[in-house]
């Protein structure tokens, strides 16, 4: 049915993919990240969470389906950054019934600010912070599906 080139240049494409899928090797220069959250996050948030908007459609969508569902009280502790943004207006309606329109803790990186702090990532990154300093961070992908049940129970414990 294929002949044999195709197979191997399906295989080769198939890895390819797979190898993409799973970086998620940060490369991320803190302190450039601290310098971009510490500009633009309140006191009161106790937890970054950044969100490609191209990359991982699923992982993006069940990061915006965990801060939709969350309470207001939990949802106040988290500074939201959408990045790789590829609409504003669509992004910002899309948003808008997310959160009744309240954007108090959402920032748009329409400049793309974060890639200069080597986050190059496909997956939402969650960021734990400590009086606006990084204490550790974790991405939130399909090899990590965890991760957003780990952010649930710090915020519980905060």
């Amino acid at each position: 049915m294929y002949s044999g080139l195709t197979k191997v240049l399906l295989l080769l494409f198939s890895c390819i993919v797979m190898v993409s899928c799973s970086n998620t090797n940060s490369g991320i220069d803190i302190g450039k990240l601290s310098h971009f959250l510490d500009n633009k996050i309140g006191n009161n948030n106790l937890v970054a969470l950044i969100i490609p908007e191209t990359g991982c459609s699923g992982c993006m969508s069940k990061a915006e389906d965990f801060i939709r569902n969350i309470d207001e009280a939990k949802r106040e502790k988290i500074f939201v950054v959408y990045t790789r943004i590829s609409d504003r207006k669509l992004t910002k309606n899309r948003i808008y019934s997310m959160t009744d329109g309240n954007f108090d803790n959402i920032h748009f990186d329409t400049t793309n600010d974060l890639y200069d702090t080597g986050y190059k990532a496909i997956y939402p990154l969650i960021i734990y912070l400590n009086k606006k300093h990084i204490e550790r961070f974790e991405y939130f992908s399909v090899e990590q599906p965890q991760s957003l049940s780990n952010l649930e129970d710090v915020i519980d414990e905060m």
